[in-house]
């Protein structure tokens, strides 16, 4: 009895191959090749890839360009293609299935098992799923994808999310903010100055405005989202101007993903902070530190031990 009898779906993966479901961006990919070579290792050796980080790191558009350099890199291509699975608007655990089911073109699952299908679906294919925006459903997410993993022997997971999923098997893989550079400009200067040019097209790099970007990006901590806002004022504000008017501006509200209302308060009391240091007394408390950690604030050190308030790298940058 074929699979269509069974009342089991079938994926048309005429709609599901690369650049087909890959979402496309108007400004250009800039930097990141360390992190690309880095992640072409990981999905090679491990079948589900995390990209963590906070909002607006470049997750997404990392997974973009990864999932677009798997067609035609030999060490990370999959002969059914790459599906992108957008979960940003997923917020119930009990739509998980289906939006994976309408990205992978899937019909209604049949019986009311929706993981069964997908198994069944996925089972004999040799492919790639990009779940992008986890952390609102992050539990939910490792638990489909543990019985995906386990039923599917060739399909693999890179996701997204500003949390660990929890699953057996899973690599974290902590994504670095852009290198501001040290002996000349890094990608976080050459996002600033392309994303600047976008803005303004007669705006261009000098020695005399290199040390006020270099020092933007520095002060923005190479987050590549706070990088285009501000690249984004070039059209009224000099360089040396929007370097003068950084410190003025203050992170005031929780970012999304803190579990706990401790949590929550914990970074309210740290949003007058400067630097890339939390105050002592708020992170000597484990279950802050914990809160934190989860939602990609801060990367704490491993192994936790010792005195982690002199050791926890903060992830977010706090003006």
């Amino acid at each position: 009895m074929s699979a269509s009898d069974a009342g089991v779906p079938i994926v048309r993966f005429d709609q599901a191959l690369l650049g087909d479901s890959l979402p496309t961006y108007l400004t250009r990919f800039v930097g990141r090749s360390a992190e690309l070579s880095r992640l072409i290792e990981l999905v090679g050796s491990a079948r589900l890839v995390t990209i963590c980080g906070i909002g607006g790191a470049g997750k997404s558009r990392l997974s973009v360009e990864f999932a677009r350099l798997s067609g035609i890199d030999p060490r990370c291509r999959f002969s059914d293609g790459v599906v992108w699975v957008p979960l940003v608007a997923v917020t119930e655990p009990g739509d998980l299935p289906d939006a994976l089911a309408a990205a992978l073109g899937l019909r209604e699952a049949a019986g009311g098992r929706p993981l069964v299908a997908l198994q069944r679906s996925l089972a004999d294919r040799h492919l790639l799923l990009v779940l992008n925006s986890c952390e609102q459903v992050a539990s939910a997410c490792g638990d489909l994808i543990d019985g995906l993993l386990r039923v599917c022997p060739q399909v693999s997971v890179l996701a997204t999310s500003r949390r660990a999923l929890g699953c057996d098997g899973e690599v974290v893989y902590d994504l670095p903010a852009l290198g501001v550079g040290t002996d000349g400009p890094g990608d976080a200067v050459a996002m600033f100055i392309d994303r600047a040019t976008v803005s303004s097209p007669s705006y261009a790099l000098t020695e005399i405005n290199f040390e006020a970007v270099h020092h933007i990006c520095a002060r923005l901590d190479g987050l590549p989202l706070a990088i285009e806002l501000v690249a984004s004022w070039i059209r009224v504000l000099s360089p040396r101007d929007l370097w003068q008017w950084l410190p003025r501006v203050r992170q005031c509200s929780a970012p999304t993903g803190l579990r706990s209302t401790t949590g929550t308060g914990a970074f309210a009391r740290c949003s007058t902070a400067r630097g890339p240091c939390l105050p002592r007394t708020i992170v000597e408390s484990s279950a802050v530190l914990e809160s934190f950690a989860a939602a990609s604030i801060v990367r704490p050190p491993r192994p936790w031990w010792g005195r982690p308030w002199r050791r926890c790298r903060c992830c977010l940058t706090v003006h």
